[in-house]
């Protein structure tokens, strides 16, 4: 998230340059859709429409997801050993297996630890998105107008009581959106895949 927060790494180096870090990676088109549902719910400053919010924030919603290029951030500051990528379909499907690899990164003994319940905090059906009328122009305006009008704490519970819905699905994507994202990763996320011992159609064609 450098280019959301580009001091991040920096400071975090200064504190110490001997931490041991997790890097967690997520299958792209999943990513983007779970990041632009985490910023609406918070009503963050992007498009309701999910595609136009993809198409006119890309540094946020489609750079971010270039795995190859954060970690090259990363290790200008902190050793390849010192970051351990962590799959996060793996964290879904065999957390077992992957808390044992953490913990064997921090040095810890995994076997001490026998708490190890799986929570799923942070889910996206907690989560409440735009409902259609409120993805219109003349929707979203009439909106504005309308909570302009109001307190902004009032507003914000208005706006979210009457125009937000609970998550359902997922947001579905145009071709050309899709094409956007594919143009901006496919190279680098491959590269980045076989970096890590991962055949280049792990998350699929990237089409």
């Amino acid at each position: 998230m450098s280019e959301v927060f580009p001091h991040t790494i920096e400071r975090i180096a200064d504190y110490s340059r001997e931490l041991k870090l997790f890097f967690l990676v997520r299958e792209p088109y999943s990513r983007i859709e779970s990041h632009w549902m985490e910023l609406v719910n918070h009503d963050h400053h992007v498009r309701y429409d999910f595609n136009k919010a993809v198409q006119e924030n890309q540094n946020i919603l489609i750079h971010s997801g270039n795995y190859l290029r954060q970690l090259q951030r990363w290790y200008e500051y902190f050793p390849k050993d010192a970051i351990k990528v962590v799959f996060f379909e793996e964290l879904i499907t065999q957390p077992d297996m992957v808390y044992r690899d953490c913990f064997e990164h921090l040095g810890v003994d995994f076997r001490k630890w026998d708490n190890h319940r799986a929570v799923h905090e942070n889910r996206s059906v907690d989560k409440r998105i735009p409902n259609r009328f409120l993805t219109t122009k003349w929707g979203g305006a009439f909106v504005q107008a309308l909570c302009g009008k109001l307190h902004p704490r009032t507003a914000r519970r208005l706006k979210r009581r009457l125009f937000f819905k609970k998550v359902s699905g997922r947001p579905e994507w145009s071709a050309d959106t899709r094409l956007l994202v594919q143009a901006q990763l496919k190279a680098d996320l491959e590269t980045f895949l076989l970096n890590h011992g991962k055949p280049v159609d792990y998350w699929g064609t990237l089409t």
